[in-house]
Protein backbone atom coordinates (compact mmCIF):
# COMPACT_ATOMS: atom_id res chain seq x y z
CA UNK A 1 0.00 0.00 0.00
CA UNK A 2 2.88 2.36 0.90
CA UNK A 3 4.57 1.59 -2.42
CA UNK A 4 1.37 2.47 -4.28
CA UNK A 5 1.04 5.80 -2.48
CA UNK A 6 4.70 6.68 -3.14
CA UNK A 7 4.28 5.73 -6.80
CA UNK A 8 1.20 7.93 -7.09
CA UNK A 9 3.00 10.83 -5.42
CA UNK A 10 5.96 10.37 -7.75
CA UNK A 11 3.68 10.38 -10.79
CA UNK A 12 1.95 13.54 -9.55
CA UNK A 13 5.28 15.34 -9.12
CA UNK A 14 6.41 14.21 -12.56
CA UNK A 15 3.13 15.34 -14.13
CA UNK A 16 3.32 18.70 -12.33
CA UNK A 17 6.90 19.26 -13.51
CA UNK A 18 5.90 18.33 -17.07
CA UNK A 19 2.98 20.79 -17.03
CA UNK A 20 5.26 23.50 -15.66
CA UNK A 21 7.86 22.79 -18.35
CA UNK A 22 5.25 22.95 -21.11
CA UNK A 23 3.78 26.13 -19.63
CA UNK A 24 7.16 27.85 -19.53
CA UNK A 25 8.06 27.00 -23.10
CA UNK A 26 4.63 27.69 -24.57
CA UNK A 27 3.58 30.89 -22.84
CA UNK A 28 6.82 32.88 -22.70
CA UNK A 29 10.57 33.01 -22.28
CA UNK A 30 12.48 31.11 -19.60
CA UNK A 31 15.58 33.18 -20.34
CA UNK A 32 16.33 36.19 -22.51
CA UNK A 33 19.63 37.57 -23.76
CA UNK A 34 20.51 41.14 -24.70
CA UNK A 35 21.04 40.18 -28.34
CA UNK A 36 17.64 38.47 -28.50
CA UNK A 37 15.92 41.55 -27.09
CA UNK A 38 17.66 43.83 -29.59
CA UNK A 39 16.77 41.57 -32.50
CA UNK A 40 13.13 41.19 -31.42
CA UNK A 41 12.81 44.94 -30.88
CA UNK A 42 14.13 45.59 -34.36
CA UNK A 43 11.88 43.00 -36.00
CA UNK A 44 8.75 44.25 -34.24
CA UNK A 45 9.35 47.99 -34.46
CA UNK A 46 6.59 49.43 -36.71
CA UNK A 47 9.06 51.43 -38.80
CA UNK A 48 10.74 48.30 -40.15
CA UNK A 49 7.69 47.75 -42.38
CA UNK A 50 8.79 50.77 -44.38
CA UNK A 51 11.83 48.85 -45.65
CA UNK A 52 9.57 46.52 -47.65
CA UNK A 53 7.46 49.44 -48.83
CA UNK A 54 10.55 51.30 -50.05
CA UNK A 55 11.71 48.22 -51.95
CA UNK A 56 8.33 47.76 -53.61
CA UNK A 57 8.18 51.43 -54.55
CA UNK A 58 11.68 51.20 -56.04
CA UNK A 59 10.72 48.19 -58.17
CA UNK A 60 7.66 49.98 -59.55
CA UNK A 61 9.65 53.14 -60.32
CA UNK A 62 12.34 51.11 -62.07
CA UNK A 63 9.68 49.34 -64.10
CA UNK A 64 8.19 52.67 -65.13
CA UNK A 65 11.60 54.00 -66.13
CA UNK A 66 12.20 51.06 -68.48
CA UNK A 67 8.87 51.69 -70.19
CA UNK A 68 10.25 54.96 -71.52
CA UNK A 69 11.74 52.87 -74.37
CA UNK A 70 8.39 51.33 -75.31
CA UNK A 71 6.61 52.71 -78.40
CA UNK A 72 4.50 55.75 -77.58
CA UNK A 73 1.21 56.38 -79.43
CA UNK A 74 -0.76 59.61 -79.33
CA UNK A 75 -4.02 60.34 -81.19
CA UNK A 76 -5.39 63.82 -81.77
CA UNK A 77 -8.67 64.84 -83.43
CA UNK A 78 -9.84 68.33 -84.28
CA UNK A 79 -12.56 70.06 -86.23
CA UNK A 80 -11.02 72.87 -88.27
CA UNK A 81 -11.86 75.74 -90.56
CA UNK A 82 -9.29 76.12 -93.30
CA UNK A 83 -8.95 79.50 -94.96
CA UNK A 84 -6.77 80.28 -97.97
CA UNK A 85 -6.82 76.77 -99.46
CA UNK A 86 -5.70 77.10 -103.16
CA UNK A 87 -8.08 75.79 -105.79
CA UNK A 88 -6.63 73.69 -108.56
CA UNK A 89 -8.82 72.92 -111.60
CA UNK A 90 -8.02 70.52 -114.41
CA UNK A 91 -9.58 70.34 -117.87
CA UNK A 92 -12.69 68.25 -117.71
CA UNK A 93 -12.77 68.42 -113.89
CA UNK A 94 -14.96 70.38 -111.57
CA UNK A 95 -13.20 72.45 -108.94
CA UNK A 96 -14.48 71.66 -105.45
CA UNK A 97 -13.18 72.65 -102.10
CA UNK A 98 -14.50 72.42 -98.57
CA UNK A 99 -13.04 74.67 -95.92
CA UNK A 100 -14.60 72.65 -93.06
CA UNK A 101 -12.46 69.61 -92.24
CA UNK A 102 -12.21 67.08 -89.42
CA UNK A 103 -8.57 66.14 -88.98
CA UNK A 104 -7.35 63.05 -87.11
CA UNK A 105 -3.63 62.68 -86.34
CA UNK A 106 -1.96 59.55 -84.96
CA UNK A 107 1.68 59.85 -83.89
CA UNK A 108 3.81 56.77 -83.14
CA UNK A 109 7.31 57.30 -81.67
CA UNK A 110 10.03 54.89 -80.66
CA UNK A 111 12.98 56.15 -78.65
CA UNK A 112 16.36 54.89 -79.86
CA UNK A 113 18.59 56.97 -77.59
CA UNK A 114 17.44 59.51 -74.99
CA UNK A 115 20.85 60.88 -74.08
CA UNK A 116 21.12 58.61 -71.04
CA UNK A 117 18.10 60.07 -69.23
CA UNK A 118 16.43 56.70 -68.59
CA UNK A 119 19.64 55.08 -67.41
CA UNK A 120 20.34 58.01 -65.07
CA UNK A 121 16.78 57.90 -63.78
CA UNK A 122 17.07 54.19 -62.99
CA UNK A 123 20.29 54.74 -61.06
CA UNK A 124 18.82 57.72 -59.20
CA UNK A 125 15.73 55.68 -58.31
CA UNK A 126 17.85 52.88 -56.84
CA UNK A 127 20.12 55.32 -54.99
CA UNK A 128 17.15 57.26 -53.58
CA UNK A 129 15.64 54.02 -52.28
CA UNK A 130 18.96 53.14 -50.60
CA UNK A 131 19.07 56.56 -48.94
CA UNK A 132 15.54 56.01 -47.60
CA UNK A 133 16.47 52.56 -46.35
CA UNK A 134 19.59 53.84 -44.64
CA UNK A 135 17.55 56.56 -42.96
CA UNK A 136 15.35 53.81 -41.53
CA UNK A 137 18.44 51.85 -40.43
CA UNK A 138 19.68 54.90 -38.53
CA UNK A 139 16.39 55.18 -36.67
CA UNK A 140 16.27 51.43 -36.01
CA UNK A 141 19.82 51.50 -34.64
CA UNK A 142 18.73 53.91 -31.91
CA UNK A 143 16.56 51.11 -30.52
CA UNK A 144 19.69 49.27 -29.35
CA UNK A 145 20.55 51.93 -26.79
CA UNK A 146 16.99 52.01 -25.49
CA UNK A 147 17.05 48.22 -25.09
CA UNK A 148 20.43 48.45 -23.35
CA UNK A 149 19.05 50.89 -20.77
CA UNK A 150 16.00 48.73 -20.03
CA UNK A 151 17.93 45.46 -20.02
CA UNK A 152 20.74 46.61 -17.72
CA UNK A 153 18.20 48.44 -15.57
CA UNK A 154 16.55 45.09 -14.84
CA UNK A 155 19.91 43.40 -14.20
CA UNK A 156 20.92 46.10 -11.71
CA UNK A 157 17.65 45.68 -9.84
CA UNK A 158 18.13 41.89 -9.81
CA UNK A 159 21.58 42.35 -8.25
CA UNK A 160 20.15 44.65 -5.60
CA UNK A 161 17.46 42.06 -4.83
CA UNK A 162 20.15 39.39 -4.41
CA UNK A 163 22.10 41.55 -1.99
CA UNK A 164 18.88 42.37 -0.18
CA UNK A 165 18.33 38.65 0.38
CA UNK A 166 21.77 38.44 1.97
CA UNK A 167 20.88 41.38 4.22
CA UNK A 168 17.63 39.64 5.20
CA UNK A 169 19.58 36.52 6.18
CA UNK A 170 21.93 38.61 8.33
CA UNK A 171 19.03 40.38 10.00
CA UNK A 172 17.25 37.06 10.66
CA UNK A 173 20.34 35.66 12.35
CA UNK A 174 20.71 38.83 14.38
CA UNK A 175 17.06 38.63 15.42
CA UNK A 176 17.50 35.02 16.62
CA UNK A 177 20.68 36.01 18.45
CA UNK A 178 18.87 38.93 20.14
CA UNK A 179 15.91 36.74 21.06
CA UNK A 180 18.27 34.24 22.69
CA UNK A 181 20.04 37.03 24.54
CA UNK A 182 16.70 38.50 25.60
CA UNK A 183 15.59 35.13 26.95
CA UNK A 184 18.84 34.99 28.94
CA UNK A 185 18.19 38.45 30.34
CA UNK A 186 21.23 40.06 28.69
CA UNK A 187 19.43 42.04 25.93
CA UNK A 188 16.86 44.77 25.87
CA UNK A 189 13.47 44.75 24.23
CA UNK A 190 14.61 47.74 22.18
CA UNK A 191 17.27 45.52 20.53
CA UNK A 192 14.54 43.30 19.11
CA UNK A 193 12.55 46.32 17.97
CA UNK A 194 15.57 47.83 16.24
CA UNK A 195 16.13 44.64 14.23
CA UNK A 196 12.45 44.39 13.31
CA UNK A 197 12.55 47.98 12.04
CA UNK A 198 15.47 47.11 9.79
CA UNK A 199 13.61 44.03 8.54
CA UNK A 200 10.58 46.20 7.72
CA UNK A 201 12.83 48.72 5.94
CA UNK A 202 14.26 45.86 3.93
CA UNK A 203 10.77 44.70 2.98
CA UNK A 204 9.89 48.22 1.83
CA UNK A 205 13.04 48.36 -0.26
CA UNK A 206 12.13 45.02 -1.82
CA UNK A 207 8.64 46.30 -2.70
CA UNK A 208 10.11 49.36 -4.40
CA UNK A 209 12.68 47.32 -6.31
CA UNK A 210 10.09 44.81 -7.49
CA UNK A 211 7.84 47.64 -8.67
CA UNK A 212 10.73 49.22 -10.59
CA UNK A 213 11.65 45.85 -12.09
CA UNK A 214 8.06 45.27 -13.18
CA UNK A 215 7.99 48.68 -14.86
CA UNK A 216 11.22 47.95 -16.75
CA UNK A 217 9.98 44.50 -17.75
CA UNK A 218 6.71 45.92 -19.05
CA UNK A 219 8.53 48.51 -21.17
CA UNK A 220 10.91 45.85 -22.46
CA UNK A 221 7.93 43.61 -23.27
CA UNK A 222 6.34 46.42 -25.27
CA UNK A 223 9.59 47.00 -27.16
CA UNK A 224 10.03 43.35 -28.19
CA UNK A 225 6.27 42.71 -28.61
CA UNK A 226 6.47 39.56 -26.44
CA UNK A 227 5.11 38.75 -23.01
CA UNK A 228 7.87 38.38 -20.41
CA UNK A 229 6.59 36.31 -17.45
CA UNK A 230 7.89 36.89 -13.93
CA UNK A 231 9.91 33.69 -13.98
CA UNK A 232 11.94 34.90 -16.96
CA UNK A 233 15.59 35.59 -16.17
CA UNK A 234 17.76 37.97 -18.15
CA UNK A 235 21.17 36.47 -18.81
CA UNK A 236 24.18 38.58 -17.87
CA UNK A 237 26.06 39.54 -21.06
CA UNK A 238 29.66 38.43 -21.43
CA UNK A 239 32.44 40.95 -21.07
CA UNK A 240 33.51 42.25 -24.48
CA UNK A 241 36.93 43.73 -25.30
CA UNK A 242 37.28 47.35 -26.42
CA UNK A 243 40.01 47.21 -29.05
CA UNK A 244 39.60 50.60 -30.74
CA UNK A 245 37.48 53.71 -31.04
CA UNK A 246 36.73 53.32 -34.72
CA UNK A 247 33.21 54.41 -35.66
CA UNK A 248 31.11 52.10 -37.82
CA UNK A 249 27.61 53.49 -37.44
CA UNK A 250 24.71 53.39 -39.95
CA UNK A 251 24.93 57.19 -40.16
CA UNK A 252 28.22 56.90 -42.05
CA UNK A 253 26.64 54.58 -44.59
CA UNK A 254 23.77 57.07 -44.92
CA UNK A 255 26.17 59.90 -45.74
CA UNK A 256 27.92 57.69 -48.29
CA UNK A 257 24.63 56.85 -49.98
CA UNK A 258 23.69 60.52 -50.04
CA UNK A 259 26.97 61.37 -51.79
CA UNK A 260 26.36 58.62 -54.34
CA UNK A 261 22.89 60.02 -55.00
CA UNK A 262 24.32 63.51 -55.52
CA UNK A 263 26.91 62.16 -57.97
CA UNK A 264 24.15 60.47 -59.98
CA UNK A 265 22.07 63.63 -59.98
CA UNK A 266 25.09 65.50 -61.27
CA UNK A 267 25.44 62.99 -64.11
CA UNK A 268 21.74 63.34 -64.92
CA UNK A 269 22.24 67.06 -65.57
CA UNK A 270 24.43 66.22 -68.56
CA UNK A 271 21.85 63.77 -69.89
CA UNK A 272 19.15 66.46 -69.83
CA UNK A 273 20.69 68.63 -72.53
CA UNK A 274 21.95 65.90 -74.88
CA UNK A 275 20.00 65.31 -78.14
CA UNK A 276 17.43 62.53 -78.35
CA UNK A 277 17.14 60.18 -81.35
CA UNK A 278 14.12 58.10 -82.26
CA UNK A 279 11.80 56.77 -84.94
CA UNK A 280 8.57 58.60 -85.62
CA UNK A 281 5.52 58.12 -87.82
CA UNK A 282 2.40 60.19 -88.49
CA UNK A 283 -0.93 59.09 -89.94
CA UNK A 284 -3.20 62.02 -90.83
CA UNK A 285 -6.82 61.58 -91.89
CA UNK A 286 -9.05 64.31 -93.40
CA UNK A 287 -12.83 64.32 -93.69
CA UNK A 288 -14.33 65.08 -96.19
CA UNK A 289 -10.85 65.52 -97.64
CA UNK A 290 -9.18 67.94 -100.00
CA UNK A 291 -9.91 67.65 -103.72
CA UNK A 292 -7.16 68.64 -106.11
CA UNK A 293 -8.24 68.34 -109.72
CA UNK A 294 -9.54 64.88 -110.36
CA UNK A 295 -7.86 63.49 -107.23
CA UNK A 296 -9.11 63.70 -103.70
CA UNK A 297 -6.76 63.51 -100.68
CA UNK A 298 -8.20 62.24 -97.40
CA UNK A 299 -5.10 60.78 -95.65
CA UNK A 300 -1.36 61.31 -95.37
CA UNK A 301 1.37 59.00 -94.01
CA UNK A 302 4.80 60.22 -92.81
CA UNK A 303 7.65 58.14 -91.33
CA UNK A 304 11.27 58.86 -90.51
CA UNK A 305 14.04 59.33 -87.96
CA UNK A 306 13.63 62.17 -85.49
CA UNK A 307 16.30 64.21 -83.75
CA UNK A 308 15.25 66.52 -80.93
CA UNK A 309 17.47 68.77 -78.89
CA UNK A 310 16.17 70.89 -76.06
CA UNK A 311 18.84 73.44 -75.18
CA UNK A 312 16.92 74.74 -72.16
CA UNK A 313 19.16 72.63 -69.94
CA UNK A 314 22.15 74.78 -70.86
CA UNK A 315 20.57 77.79 -69.17
CA UNK A 316 20.31 76.16 -65.71
CA UNK A 317 23.29 73.79 -65.97
CA UNK A 318 25.68 75.91 -63.90
CA UNK A 319 23.19 76.64 -61.10
CA UNK A 320 22.05 73.00 -60.99
CA UNK A 321 25.63 71.81 -60.52
CA UNK A 322 26.27 74.46 -57.86
CA UNK A 323 23.17 73.30 -55.97
CA UNK A 324 24.42 69.71 -56.00
CA UNK A 325 27.89 70.83 -54.94
CA UNK A 326 26.37 72.77 -52.04
CA UNK A 327 24.33 69.73 -51.00
CA UNK A 328 27.48 67.61 -50.94
CA UNK A 329 29.19 70.18 -48.73
CA UNK A 330 26.19 69.96 -46.38
CA UNK A 331 26.58 66.18 -46.27
CA UNK A 332 30.28 66.53 -45.44
CA UNK A 333 29.43 68.99 -42.67
CA UNK A 334 26.77 66.67 -41.23
CA UNK A 335 29.27 63.82 -41.16
CA UNK A 336 31.88 66.04 -39.52
CA UNK A 337 29.42 67.05 -36.79
CA UNK A 338 28.34 63.43 -36.28
CA UNK A 339 31.93 62.18 -35.93
CA UNK A 340 32.73 65.01 -33.53
CA UNK A 341 29.75 64.31 -31.26
CA UNK A 342 30.21 60.56 -31.43
CA UNK A 343 33.89 61.00 -30.55
CA UNK A 344 32.86 62.94 -27.44
CA UNK A 345 30.44 60.18 -26.47
CA UNK A 346 33.16 57.55 -26.90
CA UNK A 347 35.53 59.59 -24.74
CA UNK A 348 32.91 59.75 -22.01
CA UNK A 349 32.22 56.01 -22.36
CA UNK A 350 35.94 55.22 -22.08
CA UNK A 351 36.20 57.33 -18.92
CA UNK A 352 33.21 55.53 -17.42
CA UNK A 353 34.75 52.15 -18.24
CA UNK A 354 38.09 53.13 -16.65
CA UNK A 355 36.32 54.47 -13.56
CA UNK A 356 34.34 51.24 -13.16
CA UNK A 357 37.52 49.17 -13.48
CA UNK A 358 39.23 51.17 -10.75
CA UNK A 359 36.23 50.94 -8.45
CA UNK A 360 35.98 47.16 -8.92
CA UNK A 361 39.64 46.76 -7.91
CA UNK A 362 38.72 48.09 -4.44
CA UNK A 363 35.33 46.41 -4.06
CA UNK A 364 36.56 42.94 -3.01
CA UNK A 365 38.80 44.37 -0.31
CA UNK A 366 36.04 46.65 1.00
CA UNK A 367 33.57 43.74 1.17
CA UNK A 368 36.10 41.56 3.01
CA UNK A 369 36.84 44.31 5.54
CA UNK A 370 33.17 45.07 6.09
CA UNK A 371 32.41 41.38 6.57
CA UNK A 372 35.23 41.12 9.09
CA UNK A 373 33.95 44.17 10.97
CA UNK A 374 30.43 42.73 11.04
CA UNK A 375 31.63 39.38 12.44
CA UNK A 376 33.65 41.21 15.08
CA UNK A 377 30.59 43.24 16.06
CA UNK A 378 28.50 40.07 16.32
CA UNK A 379 31.04 38.62 18.78
CA UNK A 380 31.20 41.89 20.72
CA UNK A 381 27.42 42.01 20.97
CA UNK A 382 27.27 38.46 22.31
CA UNK A 383 29.83 39.47 24.93
CA UNK A 384 28.07 42.75 25.74
CA UNK A 385 30.88 44.90 24.32
CA UNK A 386 28.74 46.77 21.74
CA UNK A 387 25.14 47.78 21.32
CA UNK A 388 22.61 46.41 18.86
CA UNK A 389 22.63 49.79 17.11
CA UNK A 390 26.37 49.41 16.42
CA UNK A 391 25.84 45.87 15.11
CA UNK A 392 23.02 46.94 12.80
CA UNK A 393 25.16 49.76 11.43
CA UNK A 394 27.91 47.29 10.59
CA UNK A 395 25.41 44.87 8.99
CA UNK A 396 24.01 47.69 6.84
CA UNK A 397 27.52 48.83 5.92
CA UNK A 398 28.46 45.31 4.80
CA UNK A 399 25.24 45.06 2.78
CA UNK A 400 25.93 48.43 1.15
CA UNK A 401 29.46 47.32 0.26
CA UNK A 402 28.11 44.19 -1.41
CA UNK A 403 25.49 46.20 -3.29
CA UNK A 404 28.13 48.67 -4.49
CA UNK A 405 30.32 45.80 -5.71
CA UNK A 406 27.42 44.24 -7.63
CA UNK A 407 26.36 47.58 -9.11
CA UNK A 408 29.91 48.48 -10.15
CA UNK A 409 30.23 45.16 -11.97
CA UNK A 410 26.91 45.65 -13.74
CA UNK A 411 27.72 49.27 -14.59
CA UNK A 412 31.02 48.12 -16.06
CA UNK A 413 29.20 45.75 -18.42
CA UNK A 414 26.63 48.43 -19.24
CA UNK A 415 29.37 50.91 -20.18
CA UNK A 416 31.10 48.27 -22.33
CA UNK A 417 27.93 47.62 -24.32
CA UNK A 418 27.17 51.33 -24.44
CA UNK A 419 30.60 51.83 -26.03
CA UNK A 420 29.81 49.09 -28.49
CA UNK A 421 26.52 50.77 -29.43
CA UNK A 422 28.07 54.23 -29.72
CA UNK A 423 30.93 53.02 -31.95
CA UNK A 424 28.81 50.58 -33.95
CA UNK A 425 31.46 47.84 -33.72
Amino acid sequence: MLVTVNFRNSMKRTFTMLIAFISIHSSGFAQLSLEECQQLARENYPMIKRLDLIEKSKEMNLSNAVKAYLPQLSITGMASLIDGMPEISMPGATSESNNHQFIGIANLTQTIWDGGVTRSQRKITSASAEVEKQNIEVLLYDINERINQLYFGVLMIDEQLKQLSILDDNLSRSLKRAETARAGGVAYRSDLDAIKVEILNSEQTRINLNAQRQAYIQMLSVMIKKDIPNYTTLSIPAEIPITNNNINRPELRLYEQQRLLSDLQNTAITARYLPKVGLTGYAIGLTPGIKSGIDKTDHLLIAGISLSWNIGGFYTKKNDRNIIRTNMLKIDNQQEIFLFNTGLELTQANNQIDRSRQLMLKDDEIVQLRESIKRSSEIKYENGACTMSDLLNDISAESMARQNKALHEMEYLMYLYSHKTISGN
